[in-house]
């Protein structure tokens, strides 16, 4: 498992260096990266989650490229929550 978890933590910096960024933008992407390259992260996102693997793919491609566009929570757009009724 030692071997399996350098080899993954080897590959994501592959990945954050290829985003060629520095400050802020390089600590987001590689956040990101670590989070998506991490065992427990897909053991949580197809075992627990249901996704298949290719959704899981999608998910965390996505997040890295937001991350990468240098997007936070903070700078979405939030709509108030809906009031549920209660009988």
């Amino acid at each position: 498992m030692r071997r399996r978890g350098r080899v993954f933590r080897e590959i994501g910096d592959v990945l954050i260096q290829a985003f060629r960024l520095k400050g802020t933008a390089r600590q987001l992407v590689s956040a990101a990266v670590t989070h998506a390259t991490d065992f427990h992260t897909w053991q949580s996102l197809v075992e627990n989650g249901g996704l298949t693997a290719p959704q899981a793919v999608d998910l965390m491609v996505a997040m890295v490229r937001r991350a990468a566009r240098g997007g936070t929570a903070g700078r979405i757009r939030r709509r108030a929550p809906q009031a549920v009724g209660v009988d």
